[in-house]
């Protein structure tokens, strides 16, 4: 079918969906790990090729979380505490280093990104559920995942998301089909409007 891209966004978050490749291992392996994608090889055909620009939602959100083909993985500052605890309990070099962290007053050293939990898209997602915007955001990526191969959704956490996100929607235009070249369709819709190019 045609390339497709819609650009969805509501005041609790955005959501970027498409009808492109769903993600596979090394799609997920880039996320999780700067410079590293599958996508290297065709980066001429396809947009992003060292999971780096993903990585700058954080500044938006705290809990983004991706449905790609029949893979739903969230992320959060709660898993990825999680996952350290596991790794201090399993080793006393981490406990070290940990603690030197946090005697200087820092968070403990583990990147969101790195830590993915899977869910069947079911069941409840843990510590998430108290999010309002990740409770109010979840159904919505679910059903646009009916007509999209990929939904890669953005929980508004951080304060001020909503504003700086909906600008940087608004000034899209149709100039940036000219770098979009393998796109057929972009929809960019807001509460406010919808325009197709």
């Amino acid at each position: 079918g045609p390339n497709r891209v819609l650009i969805r966004h509501w005041p609790e978050g955005l959501c970027v969906a498409n009808t492109g490749v769903p993600f596979s291992t090394g799609g997920v392996k880039a996320l999780m790990v700067g410079n590293y994608s599958p996508k290297k090889l065709a980066r001429t055909k396809q947009i992003g090729n060292r999971g780096l620009g993903f990585r700058s939602v954080l500044s938006w959100t705290q809990a983004p979380f991706i449905i790609s083909g029949n893979l739903h993985l969230v992320f959060s500052s709660s898993l990825a505490k999680t996952t350290l605890s596991g790794l201090v309990a399993q080793s006393e070099q981490v406990q070290v280093t940990v603690e030197e962290w946090q005697r200087g007053g820092h968070e403990a050293p583990i990147p969101i990104l790195a830590c993915p939990a899977v869910t069947d898209g079911k069941s409840k997602t843990g510590q998430l559920d108290a999010c309002e915007a990740f409770r109010r955001m979840w159904p919505r990526a679910l059903t646009l995942r009916e007509q999209y191969n990929t939904v890669i959704a953005l929980p508004f956490t951080e304060p001020g998301a909503d504003n700086q996100v909906l600008e940087q929607v608004e000034s899209l235009n149709q100039e940036l089909m000219l770098f979009l070249q393998y796109l057929e369709e972009l929809v960019i819709e807001t509460e406010d409007y919808k325009k197709t190019w």
